[in-house]
């Protein structure tokens, strides 16, 4: 697992005007999960599903070195991630253990998180799709009182894709 040092990141900023902001005192406070759905295909709901099981894992997989700290539950929840077991809550499950470990709340980045939907449209499983990242979309960022903020990117409004 790569933890990247705060202090280290802040140089980075040198001479811009953001690192004078009151709010740059934010910068590396927060733990941040980060996941890209640009590529998240597939001809079927359920060959796209497989995809982005996969993808989850991996994304546990980035945090697999905080396992020697977690309590028997955390364990099993987190082994059931990685074995790619119920990803409709797998985000919800990730902010719930991030926070805990890092007693802060947790930011959401979904790059192109519309990306799935789009092609779904193209390969008539589009209705099927969008009841499957409903679920997933609501379970991580309704009522989560782990997150900080989630920010969703993509091409077409979330408003418009979801409902």
């Amino acid at each position: 697992m790569k933890i990247i040092v705060v202090e280290e990141n802040k140089i980075l900023f040198d001479g811009l005007y953001i690192k004078n902001s009151p709010v740059f005192v934010e910068q590396g406070k927060y733990p941040v999960i980060f996941n890209s759905f640009k590529g998240l295909v597939g001809d079927t709901l359920e060959k796209l599903i497989d995809i982005l099981k996969l993808k989850i894992s991996k994304l546990f997989s980035e945090y697999r070195g905080l396992i020697k700290e977690f309590d028997k539950f955390d364990t099993i929840l987190f082994e059931k991630m990685i074995l790619r077991e119920n990803i409709s809550e797998s985000l919800l499950i990730l902010t719930d253990i991030l926070c805990r470990y890092y007693k802060e709340q947790v930011i959401i980045l979904i790059y192109e998180y519309d990306a799935p939907l789009t092609y779904a449209y193209g390969h008539g499983y589009y209705k099927e799709a969008v009841e499957f990242f409903k679920a997933l979309y609501s379970n991580t960022l309704k009522t989560n009182s782990n997150l900080k903020m989630g920010v969703l990117t993509g091409a077409i409004r979330v408003a418009q894709a979801i409902y």
